[in-house]
């Protein structure tokens, strides 16, 4: 699906009300593609991934949506193709003298207010649940391994 099927549909379901004054592909750190659409004083992020995984964000999002860290979770397409969230001003190349600031403000606003999520079955990542805590780290061993036997001795 083509950024441009995108904002139509999301014109047609009244999500947005009129085409972006701009939009842009972001490229960065993430499998997931993303863009960012920009109105009149307003910048939206639309991210496309697979759905199981857009699910599990847009679950994220939509369990923390008090916390003024993450982005605001606007619209969730029905299959999961994409979803569509505010924009949030920064950069990876920030000042790192003050990460001991930095810590503390994801702490108090974000880990300080972790629920517990009663409905998800199963262990490790939401997208790919186990039935066992030992299955999952025994995956996850699995995955480093075959990472890490090309560069590292037995």
């Amino acid at each position: 699906m083509n950024i441009e099927e995108i904002i139509k549909e999301l014109i047609f379901n009244k999500i947005i009300h009129n085409e972006p004054t701009e939009y842009k592909q972001l490229i960065g750190g993430t499998v997931s593609e993303l863009y960012l659409l920009k109105f009149d004083g307003f910048k939206y992020v639309v991210k496309l991934n697979e759905p199981k995984v857009i699910e599990s964000e847009a679950k994220f999002l939509n369990y923390y949506n008090e916390s003024n860290l993450l982005p605001k979770l606007l619209y969730a397409e029905q299959s999961y193709k994409y979803i569509v969230y505010s924009y949030i001003n920064g950069s990876t190349n920030y000042d790192r003298k003050n990460k001991k600031q930095m810590l503390k403000v994801l702490v108090q606003g974000l880990l300080n207010n972790y629920k517990s999520s009663p409905n998800d079955f199963g262990w490790g990542w939401a997208d790919q649940p186990v039935d066992t805590w030992q299955s999952f780290l025994m995956d996850e061993i699995i995955e480093t391994k075959k990472i890490l036997d090309s560069r590292l001795d037995i």
